[in-house]
């Protein structure tokens, strides 16, 4: 663990906080937050060599799996060489963080927040629950459409060297490994104020990387269940994403904004009985939690991490190498956000 760098980060984010009155209070629970995570953490490999009698066989295993993942993350993905995924932590709880994203009731417009060095996002994150549903519920009571989501893991950008977090390990070997892979990508290359390039360029980094993964270390079989798994995702997204093309028609279209609450009420029942009957041809219910309550930031949330994956995943196949395709990415970040729109959009 870099101690300087750490405490050089702490000071930093004490410096650009303290000047933020507004909004003391959530970038002090930031800074806790992120001590706390750095007082859970420890490095994997003297976990390894001495592992303690509470740690299980199956988590030293998925533990070494995480450090094999993070040098074939440098070696092959060509992903930047630092010591984030190289420390475990276990904070005890299920998730590292939660995160809240909003829009208004009759608008696709994700609400943006603004941070220091890192630009605006599309969403806020908190690290207890309850302060993230208390501020949910303030914007509800200001009529804005809210969504809640549990976060496993974080990317700091290459501030810090980020930990894996210990209900990660319980998940399968494809899903460790792509979340590896999805936030070193954020370590590579972010682009201030644009939450949908961002998502979107690290998960195409993650599927091109677990596919890529999967065939160096010759494991055809879960190969094959990754893209069965990928595909149906696909078709699931390409579902939603067409039923929020038509959300955004009606909310752009003239009337009065009541009629426009209830064209929107009529159409995500439509968007409930439609999926009710596609989910039986693909003959799989895993996107019923998903469908369970819907609303615009729900929508948002599939936009916002895979509305330009065809296109980004397109140019890494045809740049053939991942350094090629991060500077093809890079000069994307010269554009403005409506432009790269444009260049990017499949829809």
């Amino acid at each position: 663990m870099k101690l300087t760098r750490i405490m050089a980060g702490i000071l930093l984010l004490f410096g650009v906080f303290a000047t933020l009155c507004s909004c003391t209070g959530y970038y002090w629970q930031s800074v806790q937050g992120q001590l706390g995570v750095f007082s859970a953490q420890q490095p994997i490999e003297s976990l390894l060599e001495n592992p303690p009698t509470d740690l299980p066989v199956e988590t030293q295993a998925k533990l070494e799996t995480v450090l094999k993942a993070r040098q074939f993350a440098s070696d092959s993905l060509q992903l930047p060489r630092n010591d984030s995924f190289t420390l475990y932590a276990n904070l005890k709880r299920p998730y590292v963080v939660w995160s809240v994203m909003a829009s208004p009731a009759l608008s696709l417009e994700a609400t943006q927040w603004c941070y220091p060095v890192v630009g605006c996002a599309a969403y806020r994150g908190y690290f207890k629950q309850s302060d993230a549903e208390a501020f949910a519920s303030e914007l509800k009571g200001k009529g804005f459409d809210v969504v809640v989501s549990g976060i496993p893991a974080y990317s700091t950008l290459g501030w810090f060297d980020d930990p894996v977090f210990h209900p990660v390990l319980s998940w399968p070997e494809t899903s460790v490994v792509g979340l590896i892979f999805h936030e070193l990508a954020h370590a590579q290359l972010y682009i201030k104020g644009d939450s949908t390039f961002n998502e979107s360029f690290a998960t195409a980094v993650e599927i091109a990387g677990v596919r890529q993964w999967l065939k160096v270390t010759q494991q055809p079989d879960l190969l094959e269940q990754f893209e069965k798994k990928h595909a149906l995702k696909k078709a699931f997204i390409d579902f939603v994403l067409s039923y929020r093309r038509q959300f955004k028609t009606l909310y752009s279209s003239d009337g009065v904004d009541e009629v426009k609450r209830q064209e929107k009420a009529k159409l995500m029942t439509q968007m409930q009985a439609d999926y009710q009957k596609i989910k039986i041809q693909w003959g799989s219910n895993v996107y019923d939690p998903w469908m369970a309550s819907l609303n615009n930031a729900k929508l948002n949330t599939l936009s916002t991490y895979y509305k330009y994956v065809p296109k980004l995943l397109q140019e890494i196949e045809n740049k053939k190498e991942f350094k090629h395709f991060y500077r093809y990415a890079d000069t994307l970040s010269d554009f403005s956000i409506d432009k790269r729109a444009r260049v990017l959009s499949s829809e």
